[in-house]
This record gives structure tokens, sequence and C-alpha cells, in this order.
């Protein structure tokens, strides 16, 4: 049995076709399972939320996109100096469908742009010879995965974030390099972590595009804050300043940790069960530096050892996600990336099967297990930065284990063609 199944997990080529119907086995089965789990907790035992739905508070839903156009009104209407939670160009989206009347409207407008581009995006990665085969996938990537429902639950603003980066890379893949740099600009100006990935310009050489990038980036974020009211540099500030409340309450409070995935959030649950009044300024005080030197090895790596370009990206989506302090659960959409590139690489790999298995698990319900400490936790907060620290060390070893074999090899050919001149050295001093 033991050998059966290594046979099974450890094939080096596991083909497009079976990625895809792999994944896409997954999430249905991981989908059914967590709604008939939350419909019996709720319809059974009376259960109400967050035991009867694995999706954010009920009287809540789409409040990331209401709450975020009355926050424009109040603070960049009404006061001189706005408090921007946001960076600034996310602002400027926030403007453009605050005026469309009425809000529900925008709403409607927002989340239908937001999920036609990534049913297109799943059409142009999931191409299959049958044509229901291809439609039943596309509408499982799509509506079937946790992170895409809880996009759509919270509308959130990251839903373009992830737009940009989509478009970041499907014009780098493509070589259209200049383009691909406006997409990653505007992704960085919405938010800050898409930064990680100008790496990939300076893996490539393109040191142009890096310059253009942040060229675009500081004109976007300039532009947008001369129609803020007050000066560039009171909104540059008071931007800093309500950057550091939010790292008050979501890093160093526990505001939005039962519905994350990042690092932190895993030691918090950790130090909070063993400690009950613990400091959690003093742990974040440790836990930044340790983060910018293991980020800056995975930095090395990304440059000097690893070759394949979905894992290069899937590295610097993780540390994009669960690096940071604090991360909601829609950010994990941005997995699909590295994802589609990965099932579109026929690359032989022992460890194939093992990756698409690992993708599938991490984007798919986990609110089975709770725990009530610090905050009701569900199971994602502890398993979700897990499976990732898991797909990682996965990568850098098989990383570290293909370049050691290179290694051995042009040494064994360099002493194989030393020995095979000395043998030829011999014959012709014995002619003589």
């Amino acid at each position: 049995m033991l050998k059966k199944i290594k046979t099974v997990l450890f094939q080096p080529v596991f083909k497009r076709n079976n990625k895809i119907e792999l994944v896409s086995l997954i999430l249905l089965i991981g989908f059914v399972a967590a709604v008939f789990f939350h419909y019996i907790l709720g319809a059974y035992f009376n259960l109400g939320h967050p035991y009867n739905s694995f999706l954010f508070t009920p009287a809540d839903k789409f409040n990331d996109f209401f709450n975020s156009i009355r926050m424009w009104y109040q603070y960049l209407v009404l006061e001189p100096n706005p408090y921007t939670c946001y960076f600034p160009l996310t602002y400027g989206f926030i403007n453009i469908f605050r005026f469309i009347k009425p809000d529900i409207l925008s709403l409607s407008i927002f989340l239908s742009l937001f999920v036609l581009f990534f049913v297109w995006y799943a059409w142009q990665n999931l191409k299959l010879e049958n044509k229901i085969a291809k439609i039943k996938n596309v509408f499982i990537y799509s509506f079937l995965s946790f992170p895409v429902l809880f996009a759509i639950d919270r509308a959130n603003f990251e839903n373009f974030v992830f737009i940009f980066m989509a478009l970041f890379i499907f014009f780098y893949v493509k070589k259209n390099y200049f383009i691909s740099t406006i997409f990653l600009a505007l992704a960085i100006a919405m938010k800050l972590f898409p930064a990680v990935f100008l790496i990939l310009f300076f893996t490539d050489k393109k040191y142009k595009e890096i310059i253009y990038t942040l060229i675009i980036t500081i004109l976007s974020t300039v532009v947008t804050l001369i129609f803020f009211q007050g000066s560039i540099m009171e909104n540059i500030l008071r931007m800093i300043q309500n950057q550091g409340l939010n790292a008050q309450m979501y890093a160093i409070g526990h505001a939005g940790l039962n519905y994350g995935h990042s690092l932190f959030g895993f030691f918090k649950v950790l130090i909070a069960f063993f400690i009950k009044k613990a400091d959690f300024v003093y742990y974040l005080q440790l836990y930044v530096p340790f983060i910018l030197i293991l980020f800056t090895c995975l930095i090395l790596y990304i440059i000097f050892v690893e070759k394949q370009f979905w894992k290069k990206v899937a590295i610097l989506v993780f540390a994009m996600c669960f690096f940071t302090p604090y991360a909601g659960d829609y950010k994990l959409m941005h997995l699909f990336i590295p994802l589609y590139l990965f099932i579109n690489d026929d690359s032989p790999d022992k460890y194939n099967v093992i990756y698409t298995i690992l993708f599938a698990l991490l984007l798919i319900p986990k609110n089975y297990l709770s725990l009530v400490g610090i905050d009701y936790i569900y199971g994602g907060v502890l398993l979700d930065p897990l499976l990732m620290l898991i797909f990682l060390a996965l990568i850098l070893y098989n990383g570290f284990k293909q370049q050691t074999l290179k290694v051995l090899l042009a040494n064994s050919k360099i002493i194989f063609f030393d020995q095979v001149q000395a043998l030829k050295t011999m014959f012709k001093l014995r002619k003589l």
C-alpha cells in the first residue's frame, strides 16, 4: 500500500490535464464538505454565525466596499486632513465608484468587473480540448474556491490588486515588459506588498523596468494626492500615521485575526495559548527582523538557485500573503497566479502531485476547527500558514537538491575528463 501511495505521489511526469482535474476535484469536495458541515450546525443545532458559515458575518456583507465609500466622503471631503487607511490610489478608485448611484449599482459594477476578469483569467489558463470539462473547471475554480468567495463577500479593493497582479504576470510571461510595469506599479500604488515582485525584474536583469515601475508608482500616487483635501505632504504624513493605527489594531491587536493567514497571526495564537497576558508589541519587534532576514534569504534563493518561473512567483506570493503581520483571507486568491503558471508548466518534477494537492488545500474552506482564546479562531488561521511553510520548504529542498546534483554532475564530468586525459597522456608516454 505504501509503495502504491509513493508511486502515485512521486510521479516525475504529471500531465497538465491531471493537474487541472485534481485541483478541481479537491476544490469541489472541499466546498461541498464545508457547506454541509455549516448547514448541519446552523439548521440542526441552531447555531448562528460563525458556526453556520465559513464566510464573514452576514450583517457586515460587502462592507469593505460600502465602508470605504463612506470613509472617503467623511475623511476626504468633510475634513482637511484625510484618514487614509489605504494607499492613495485605492482612494482614487473608491472615488470613481462613489459617484455611481445608487450604492448597490456601484457595488454590482465593482463585483462584476472582478468576477468577469477572474472567469476570463481562468478560461485563458484552463484550456482543454473537451469544452464541457473546461466550462466545469472554470466554474469550480471561479466560484467554489474559498478566497474568491471571501473576496466577493467582503468586496475588498484587494480585488483590483489581484487584477493588476494577474495582468502584470500575464504580460511578463509574454515578454511585454513595459506594459507589465504599468500593472505592477498600479498594484504597488494601491497596496505596498506587491513591490516584492520587483525581484523578478532584477533576476532577469531588467533594471530599466524597475525604474519605470517606481516612477509610475510615484506619479500615480502624487496625482491621486492632488485631489485630496490639504497639501500632499500633510496627506503623506497622515497616511503614514494611519498605517501605524492599522498595525495597532490588526498586528498588535486582534482585529481580523480569525479571518487571516499570516505567520504572525499563527504565532499570536500559539503565544496566547501559553501566555494569557502576552505583550504583542514585544513579539512584533522580534518578528519584523526575523521576517526581514528570512525574506532576504528567499531573495538570494530566487536570484541564485531557483530556475522555474512558477516557483519564483509562488515564493513571492507566499511572502506577500503570510509574511505580513496581518492578512485577510481574500489575499489567498493571489495563489491562483502561481497555480495557473504551474498548471501550464510541463517540466518534470517528482513533487508535482504534492504541489498540486498543496495548492488545492490552500484554496478550500477550513473553518472546522475553532479555538476560543484571544478571539474565535478558525482552522485556516493555523492550517494555511503551515501549508504555505510546507510548500515553501518543499520548493527550497527540491531547488537545493537539484543545484547540488548539478554541481556533483559538473564535478564528476571534470574528474572524468581529467582521468581520460591522464590515461591518454600515459599511453603516449608508453609509446615513446
